[in-house]
């Protein structure tokens, strides 16, 4: 049992859905440059992705904004 009291099981995924979800978390990475990719994740389920890029200005009276 898990901390709130729910029986645990082990996510077992199929080759297919690993690939899938490897190629999504790649895809991701691959359009970021600066920020984070946080992967969300319930009871051994991936259910959402989230990516915050930042994007700096400088060279605007020399300070970045």
């Amino acid at each position: 049992m898990d901390c709130f009291g729910v029986p645990s099981q082990v996510q077992v995924w199929s080759e297919k859905q690993r690939q899938h979800i490897s190629e999504h978390v790649k895809q991701e990475f691959g359009r970021l440059q600066y920020g984070r990719l946080v992967i969300v994740v319930k009871r051994g389920d991936i259910v959402q992705m989230e990516r915050t890029e930042k994007q700096r200005f400088t060279g605007l009276d020399g300070e970045g904004i």
